[in-house]
C-alpha cells in the first residue's frame, strides 16, 4: 500500500506497521483523558514536547477510541488516582 494512502487513514497506518513487528498482547488498557486535562498538568514542565497539543492529542485520541473496538481492549478513565489505576489493571491481569 502507498504511503500517501496510508497516511490519510491513520487506522490503517497504525494496524500495517504493527502487523508484522508486534505480538498481539491479550489486554490492551486504554488510559483516556480529556486531552485539555492532560495539557494542564504538564504546564508547569520546564519542556514539552511539540505533539503535546489539544488539537493533536484529541485527534490521536479519536483513532486510539476506533482502534479499541475489540475486546482485548480496556478503557479506563485515567483521571483516577495511580493507586486505583494500578489496582485496577493488578485485578485485571490477574483474574
Amino acid at each position: 500500500m502507498q504511503l500517501e494512502n496510508l497516511i490519510s487513514n491513520p487506522i490503517k497506518l497504525l494496524k500495517e506497521i504493527s502487523n508484522d513487528h508486534i505480538i498481539k498482547p491479550d489486554r490492551t488498557f486504554l488510559f483516556l483523558i480529556d486531552p485539555e486535562l492532560s495539557i494542564q498538568r504538564i504546564k508547569n514542565r520546564e519542556k514539552t514536547i511539540s505533539f503535546e497539543k489539544v488539537t493533536f492529542l484529541k485527534k490521536v485520541q479519536k483513532y486510539y477510541n476506533k482502534l479499541a473496538d475489540c475486546d482485548r481492549y480496556i478503557r479506563i478513565d485515567a483521571t483516577k488516582s495511580i493507586e486505583e489505576l494500578v489496582r485496577f489493571c493488578y485485578n485485571d491481569i490477574l483474574s
